[in-house]
């Protein structure tokens, strides 16, 4: 009987989309019994993992025949050395984070089974390797509509996409308050078919059902994201410290600490406008930065672009700096108490 073991990223759709497309396919593919195991993992979950040791990774992963992974890997690279070895082929990964893709080349992951492709989101990363029913140019939209609205938040390629950025991030915003990022949102039957099968069929049918969670997602993430936007200005203006700075540079950060979520998107306020001339940028921030107290009084570090166009690249720096990861524009890492309590006194990251 096959065994599967799913780990997805859990914190965006992004990683919960992705693999609830992984599981249907996997129901599908499986006509006999079969045992799905999910994994809501984090990159610090993967990490405690992996610092139980060897002999708790062979009894732990002994329980599997095969290994998928979405949106996510482990930070520790000998951990992912781990799997190409012992599951083979049976190990498949799909991401789209670019630091963590450079370093497979290093170690010859080319040939694993999977998709890693940096230039677009790990959901059509997965949609690709089981449908192949777009090209490079997967803007043609052979690709699900609702997944592409999705896929380009998550990527940071609307302009690519030729699609208007706050439209694509009205729908991310309620369609992750609909789902609560949870799978048993895109798993949920209808007919005998689930969500996610509909919407990637490819027939009329699943035209009207992308479109009728695209239209009234639009709007109501509109007005979601308008009253966010208010309410970030005020916690801006009350709680950010503005005095920081990013280590050995002169970029100008805003600090914040949160026990919620984050994003770019709260430092809108501190934006550069459009057509800012270059002699005016140092009035405005470059990075956002938030920091949040994890049950093992550690700390997570979400480290942010504040202005499109900055090439400055947060994945790499967190990655080297922190053994994080993540994207040009937002990454993340977690450090200790101690640490915190430096970059506190030093007042950068």
């Amino acid at each position: 009987m096959n065994k599967y073991l799913l780990i997805y990223h859990k914190e965006d759709n992004d990683g919960v989309c992705s693999a609830a497309i992984v599981a249907n396919q996997i129901k599908k593919m499986n006509k006999e019994d079969y045992n799905l195991i999910y994994f809501p993992a984090t990159y610090k979950l993967l990490s405690d993992l992996y610092l139980k040791g060897e002999e708790y990774l062979n009894e732990y992963f002994d329980n599997y025949t095969h290994v998928i992974m979405c949106d996510v890997s482990f930070n520790e690279y000998k951990a992912m050395i781990y799997l190409k070895n012992k599951f083979k082929q049976n190990f498949i990964w799909f991401d789209h984070h670019l630091p963590i893709i450079k370093e497979s080349f290093k170690h010859k992951f080319d040939n694993l089974n999977g998709v890693r492709d940096h230039t677009r989101s790990t959901i059509l990363n997965v949609y690709k390797y089981f449908y192949d029913e777009f090209d490079i140019l997967y803007n043609n939209k052979k690709a699900p509509k609702l997944l592409w609205y999705l896929s380009t938040f998550d990527s940071w390629t609307h302009k690519e996409n030729n699609l208007d950025f706050e439209e694509v991030m009205y729908v991310n915003t309620s369609i992750t308050k609909t789902s609560n990022l949870s799978l048993s949102f895109w798993l949920q039957e209808i007919d005998n078919e689930t969500l996610i099968e509909i919407l990637c069929r490819g027939d009329e049918l699943a035209r009207s059902y992308n479109e009728n969670y695209i239209n009234p997602a639009r709007a109501e993430g509109e007005s979601m994201c308008y009253v966010k936007d208010k309410h970030n200005a005020e916690l801006i203006e009350s709680n950010g410290d503005l005095t920081w700075k990013i280590e050995g540079t002169d970029r100008k950060v805003c600090m914040l600490v949160t026990s919620g979520g984050s994003s770019s998107l709260m430092f809108k306020s501190l934006r550069r406008p459009e057509n800012c001339p270059q002699e005016e940028f140092n009035k405005y921030y470059d990075n956002g930065v938030v920091f949040k107290k994890t049950k093992d009084s550690e700390w997570t570090i979400s480290l942010y672009n504040i202005n499109e166009e900055d090439t400055f690249n947060c994945g790499e720096y967190l990655k080297n700096k922190y053994k994080g990861g993540g994207h040009v524009g937002a990454a993340g890492a977690t450090i200790s108490q101690a640490k915190f309590i430096k970059m506190l006194k030093t007042k950068e990251i």
